[in-house]
């Protein structure tokens, strides 16, 4: 299986298993723009309803034909992903959210996948979160599997429970005082090894404004690929995507220069520092267009 990276994952809608048009989203009949989805067997669905669902995505599995869909269940622990593995079909998917991944269970995880095809996204959602030496110790063991993970996904929401803490529309998670260290930690230990870390929910799913001003704060902050909760977050995403018509021409510049420093609009050029970001622009414009 191709690598899949984070810009091709888009906005990541997470549905609850238990969804009654599940069929139709994973054959991408509805929400057509869709780029990825994620069923969630975890805190998407209550636990006594586990075996029933579990039952019913057997059965749409056997029926499911291959789109331009990118295709992830969230597992709920590790003998439910033992499980899904199991399944006769279940090649038909393009791999799992790993949730609570840990220190306390990255090894067991790991070996389960290690000799599949699968891809799959860690999501950091304990106390490791608040201790950056456990976030570097995470990212040392998934060196070795850097081809299978789009990306390095964190709990939002379970960062806030654990310090008591709920976003409002008024203030932006980036402006929450431990919030924000926790974030910076993520991206500070994760991006410069060549993984990409998706941005947490905005739970507010009626507030157009407020949405597209936390994407575009996490895209500044380096922050690739989001994690959504309602249909209409993913065709803001998608505008907010696109690449403003200079930063697509500097940037195609960058890579085309045959100078190693060179002036552009009144500011420095380095081919050698700029590269990486150059081609993150690039990329983008390619897969969302020009704004």
């Amino acid at each position: 299986m191709a690598k899949i990276s984070a810009l091709e994952l888009g906005a990541t809608l997470f549905t609850p298993a238990s969804n009654k048009n599940l069929t139709s989203i994973l054959d991408k009949k509805k929400y057509t723009y869709l780029r990825s989805v994620v069923v969630d067997f975890e805190d998407g669905l209550e636990y006594l309803e586990y075996e029933k669902y579990f039952n019913n995505f057997n059965t749409i599995l056997q029926s499911l034909k291959k789109v331009s869909l990118f295709r992830f269940i969230r597992v709920r622990n590790i003998a439910s992903l033992k499980k899904f593995l199991l399944l006769k079909n279940i090649q038909k998917i393009d791999g799992f959210i790993l949730p609570k991944f840990s220190l306390n269970n990255c090894d067991e995880y790991l070996s389960l996948l290690k000799d599949t095809s699968f891809s799959f996204m860690p999501s950091i959602e304990t106390t490791e979160l608040f201790d950056i030496s456990k976030l570097l110790i995470l990212k040392d063991k998934l060196l070795p599997f850097k081809d299978k993970i789009p990306c390095i996904r964190f709990g939002l929401e379970d960062m806030l429970k654990m310090l008591s803490l709920r976003t409002t529309k008024e203030v932006n998670v980036y402006d929450m005082l431990v919030p924000s260290s926790v974030m910076s930690n993520m991206l500070s230990s994760f991006k410069p090894f060549s993984f990409e870390v998706s941005s947490g929910v905005y739970r507010f799913f009626k507030d157009d404004s407020g949405f597209k001003k936390d994407l575009l704060r996490s895209i500044d902050e380096g922050f690739c690929s989001k994690t959504v909760i309602h249909p209409n977050q993913v065709k803001l995403y998608e505008e907010c995507m696109k690449v403003e018509q200079k930063n697509f021409s500097e940037a195609k510049k960058i890579l085309n220069s045959s100078k190693v420093v060179f002036s552009q609009d009144s500011a420095m050029s380095e081919t050698l520092t700029q590269s990486a970001w150059a081609t993150n622009i690039v990329k983008r414009g390619e897969i969302y267009g020009i704004a």
